[in-house]
């Protein structure tokens, strides 16, 4: 009997599969994560808010046109990966307006506003090389990636570029890069401060300009979840 049921292909398949789960069930699991290394991943959870100077090079000004912007202001989340490495998300702001006055005369040519917004989101990696998370005063290096953003609204005969008025909106390419120091004074809130370098591509032109890149300073409070 037995020795018939195995020459069906059936029962051959079944008695296959069985054996695999078996195997399967034999093999041993994954080691658990070790006490240091979930308190090091919990240590560094926690999320932040900084200010920073940005000036992006080479962008187009129309003749007579007055410029201004506003800070690069970011807020990010934290996920800690190790003693050295955490996860950062991060969403960005930055405004730049340009501003073209009513020139006189017969011949004269109607003013107009253009206003620039970017809203950068990048995932990066931060990298503590020389400390642990426990440590107060930590440099840091940072490196990330993500989508930007771009919304341009034309005010006052088409805005300061000429053109229909109106808004419009792009979406673009973004690489950040910074470094920089954190220091804790309390086992909760901290300040930050470094150099950032933000890279943004557009592949159309967005008020003026399809790439907006340049350097600049920055300064925050962090916070370190305590749970």
């Amino acid at each position: 009997m037995i020795a018939s049921l195995t020459r069906s292909p059936f029962a051959s398949l079944a008695l296959t599969l069985l054996s695999a789960g078996a195997l399967g069930a034999q093999e041993p699991s994954r080691p658990a994560e070790s006490p240091q290394e979930s308190s090091a991943r919990l240590a560094r959870r926690g999320a932040g808010l900084t200010g920073a100077t940005w000036s992006p090079t080479g962008l187009v000004t129309p003749t007579g046109a007055t410029t201004s912007s506003s800070p690069f202001l970011e807020g990010y989340f934290r996920r800690g990966l190790d003693q050295h490495l955490a996860l950062e998300t991060s969403v960005a702001f930055w405004q730049r307006t340009l501003d073209v006055p009513t020139s006189g005369g017969l011949t004269g040519a109607p003013g107009g506003k253009t206003s620039l917004y970017l809203i950068p989101q990048f995932t990066a990696i931060r990298l503590y090389p020389f400390t642990r998370a426990g440590d107060a005063l930590e440099p840091y290096l940072s490196g990330g990636v993500g989508l930007t953003l771009g919304i341009q609204n034309d005010a006052g005969s088409g805005g300061a570029l000429g053109g229909g008025g109106g808004t419009a909106m792009l979406a673009g390419i973004g690489l950040s890069g910074s470094a920089g120091v954190e220091w804790r004074f309390s086992s909760a809130f901290g300040l930050t401060a470094g150099a950032h370098y933000t890279y943004v591509q557009f592949f159309e032109d967005l008020a003026g300009n399809r790439l907006y890149r340049g350097l600049g300073v920055r300064a925050g409070l962090t916070y370190r979840f305590q749970y």
